[in-house]
């Protein structure tokens, strides 16, 4: 599966996610959210394995976006809240993909 694959199928289990929130399925929804930021993984580490992403710059990136979203998920209510934190986990959790990809395959820019 390449990486436009995985990122749709992330994407559809985000949204899956929201539909179970709304329809009150905390249980689906924690669910979908596993799902999706393993999707969002996957997808990030074919393109590191492809190499097409420079991991260094791509984890500055990601840190910077990650801190973002942790502020806005401190100061938001509710729903955004829950999306906030979840979009925070997900940055520093495609950082920790970088790094293992680093540390398996050797790689260092």
């Amino acid at each position: 599966m390449n990486k436009v694959n995985l990122n749709v199928v992330g994407l559809s289990m985000l949204a899956l996610a929201i539909v179970s929130l709304f329809k009150g399925l905390e249980d689906t929804f924690f669910i979908f959210l596993i799902l999706s930021s393993a999707m969002f993984g996957a997808g990030r580490m074919v393109n590191l394995i492809e190499g097409k992403s420079n991991i260094k710059q791509s984890n500055i990136r990601l840190a910077f976006i990650g801190v973002i979203f942790g502020i806005a998920s401190m100061f938001t209510p509710g729903v955004f809240e829950v999306i906030f934190s979840f979009l925070f986990g997900t940055c520093f959790g495609l950082i920790g993909v970088g790094l293992v990809f680093q540390k398996n395959y050797g790689e260092e820019d």
